[in-house]
């Protein structure tokens, strides 16, 4: 008969030593889990102090936070003592029989929650009590998602379009400058053309002036025949 333990991801189980442990009053002992166990993603829940004067078996609730299913079988190591002296206590136990206390641990094990742990069955519960809820609660958790999309994207909106407006605008002055410069060199090209058409003007004027005064001066100086 198998009798091995496939603890599943996310999985409980409860285990209890087949030792029963028997601890005078000045010894405590500290349990801890099995670092090969923890290595593979095993860890214990309540593994701890076990305190003087204690008469019984120990035991553990182990959960399986890896991927992996993890097996457990009877016999296998699951925990480490260490014991510490110390002066004698004044504190009573009261004494449980070996079948009282399994009996305590498997009453113990059935309180836990089926869902503990399975996000699946987390998931389905939030989402059936938030549908289930009342209109008014249903349309303020939307208007609350809504709200917070809105802070998170509007902002962003308003400043990609406030920088585009800005660079426009930066072009269009760009523009403005370019051809106010275009024009002012324009009118400076022009102003030096004329400047030396009014040059080759008066040049030949000058000439015209200096030929007319050199015929005239001919004219009246030719000699007069006897």
């Amino acid at each position: 008969m198998n009798t091995t333990f496939t603890l599943e991801p996310r999985g409980v189980v409860w285990v209890i030593s087949q030792e029963d442990f028997h601890l005078a009053s000045d010894t405590t002992a500290v349990a801890a889990l099995r670092t090969t166990w923890a290595h593979k993603g095993i860890f214990a829940l309540n593994v701890g102090v076990v305190d003087p004067g204690w008469k019984g078996p120990v035991a553990t609730a182990l959960v399986n936070f890896s991927t992996e299913d993890f097996k457990v079988s009877p016999g296998d190591p699951f925990m480490r003592l260490m014991f510490f002296e110390h002066l004698p206590t004044q504190a009573t136990l009261i004494p449980e029989t070996r079948d009282e206390y399994v009996k305590k641990i498997k009453k113990n094990s059935r309180n836990l929650s089926d869902s503990f742990l399975n996000m699946n069955s987390l998931v389905d519960d939030v989402a059936r009590k938030i549908f289930n809820a009342p209109k008014i609660a249903v349309v303020a958790t939307w208007a609350g998602v809504l709200i917070a999309v809105l802070a998170i994207f509007v902002p962003m909106a308003v400043s990609v379009w406030t920088g585009v407006y800005d660079d426009r605008i930066a072009v269009a002055k760009l523009q403005q400058r370019v051809e106010q410069l275009e024009k002012e060199q324009s009118s400076r090209t022009s102003e030096t053309k004329l400047d030396k058409l009014n040059d080759k003007t008066e040049d030949k004027q000058a000439s015209g002036r200096g030929a007319s005064a050199k015929e005239s001066v001919n004219g009246t100086t030719a000699p007069v025949s006897p």
